[in-house]
């Protein structure tokens, strides 16, 4: 592994975190000092030193602690997992979630006594607005475990139109006065975790507290500059662990993307089955030849590991653009590597590049010496790129050029992106025509590197989408 790119992937991915962050607070419409503070105490907490732990040491904490934090992230599963695992170890426990007590605590009984459906649970418009939807299979998997082990389920922050601190400091004092009854899981959300709030827990109890996260940036930070992948359990302070499960920037970036675009976010196996799955629909809408089972590597957003592995196939300039292209989230396929970043989880940017690995199978990944040629063979690679996302994402829009750019100021590569998204969109509008049809397939088929093809397939695609009332 080469150390000296793998550095500059950590600190990359540690911008990231940071602008993460920063974007999270500004999404934030009432902010707080509070707020600020607890920030502060959990980067302290999770970005800070920690060593590699075994897992059955915090097990065996979580059996005898009469209180267990865990630490909640809308777009992770692995605190919800987390959470019915303790309470397995912990028989009777009673399970806390931070949901405003309203209407909810009814429908919770209702589905725990089997009388409603998970789907009847979430049909509440109040409770769907505090999960997203993309989280609510692991909260009913919550759930189901908390009825399944006979637990009680209790909702501990008060009204949502309270004051923050105010919904905080009632959320702990009434986990304390459960605590006093029988050990309590309390799913909380993350900054509430931090050394902050165990302050605000009475000294005898706050001794025994156990806490629990997941996907910890600073661990999985450790763990790859080590030569691993980032996954294990780590110790963050003393009764305090941290399982990684999932890049952290994965699940960072993929909650801003869902709370900026409405999307759904994945964590890195599922976005590699995701692009898998991803490039076979668009082989078969194209009646594609079958592409290669192939070593595909694919990296989440904000996988520092991904500069490492690159490394060996490109000289510094080209190390220094893709350095530029990770830091600025953008998603490549490297052919020569056989190696797919994703910038952002969103769908279309899956698609485009499994479209581009698709095409590279097909047609190969040769481009023309001349400059000329070099130009027009991107903006073949990329109308075929845009056509595939196209098949997964019907209601993509093709990038325009901004009012206050000229076409002349942008460098030559971004012009030829945007010649073939726009050409892409006019060919796809005309898809229903057979010659549009068999043209489609050919800029996935057709090889690039003979001098004019691609121009010559460009020009082909120009005369296709024309006025033909002219």
């Amino acid at each position: 592994m080469d150390s000296d790119w793998l550095q500059k992937g950590l600190a990359i991915a540690r911008q990231c975190l940071f602008d993460a962050r920063a974007r999270l607070a500004a999404l934030d419409s009432h902010p707080e000092s509070l707020s600020s503070q607890w920030d502060e105490d959990l980067t302290a907490l999770t970005d800070g030193s920690s060593s590699a732990a075994d897992l059955d040491d915090a097990r065996a904490a979580v059996k005898r602690a009469p209180l267990i934090l865990v630490g909640d992230f809308a777009t992770s599963a692995a605190p919800k997992e987390l959470a019915s695992e303790a309470l397995s170890l912990q028989p009777g426990a009673t399970l806390a979630l931070t949901l405003p007590d309203t209407t909810h605590a009814k429908l919770l009984t209702a589905f725990l006594e089997g009388q409603i459906s998970p789907a009847q649970l979430f049909a509440d418009g109040l409770l769907a607005e505090r999960i997203p939807r993309f989280a609510w299979r692991p909260y009913v998997g919550l759930l189901k475990s908390a009825a399944r082990l006979g637990c009680a389920v209790e909702l501990v922050e008060p009204d949502s139109t309270e004051p923050l601190a105010t919904r905080h400091e009632a959320a702990l004092r009434r986990i304390a006065e459960l605590s006093l009854t029988g050990p309590v899981v309390a799913l909380l959300g993350e900054l509430r975790v931090s050394d902050l709030a165990l302050t605000r827990l009475p000294r005898s109890l706050r001794k025994r507290t156990v806490r629990l996260l997941g996907d910890a940036p600073g661990p999985y930070f450790d763990a790859i500059a080590a030569g691993g992948d980032g996954t294990g359990t780590a110790l963050l302070a003393p009764r305090t662990w941290s399982v990684q499960r999932q890049p952290p920037l994965t699940r960072i970036l993929g909650f801003i993307n869902w709370c900026e675009s409405d999307e759904e976010s994945f964590d890195g196996p599922l976005l590699e089955k995701r692009f898998r799955t991803y490039a076979q629909t668009i082989r078969k809408h194209f009646d594609l030849p079958p592409g290669r089972s192939g070593r595909l590597t694919v990296f989440a957003p904000g996988d520092p590991r991904y500069l490492a592995a690159a490394s060996g196939y490109f000289d510094e300039a080209q190390m220094e653009h893709l350095a530029t292209g990770q830091r600025n989230g953008e998603s490549r396929y490297l052919p020569e590597a056989d190696i797919a970043y994703l910038g952002q989880p969103a769908s279309s940017h899956v698609a485009e590049e499994a479209a581009h690995s698709v095409r590279t199978l097909a047609g190969g990944a040769g481009v023309g010496r001349s400059t000329e040629d070099q130009f027009w063979s991107i903006a073949i690679q990329e109308m075929a790129a845009y056509l595939g996302s196209k098949v997964v994402e019907p209601q993509r829009r093709p990038p325009t050029l901004p009012l206050n750019v000229k076409r002349e100021e942008l460098d030559q590569e971004a012009l030829a992106h945007l010649y073939g998204y726009q050409m892409a969109e006019k060919l796809w509008n005309r898809r229903h025509r057979d010659d549009v049809r068999n043209l489609m397939k050919t800029l996935f088929l057709q090889d690039l590197v003979e001098p004019g093809v691609a121009k010559e397939l460009y020009f082909r695609s120009l005369s296709c989408v024309a006025d033909r009332r002219r």
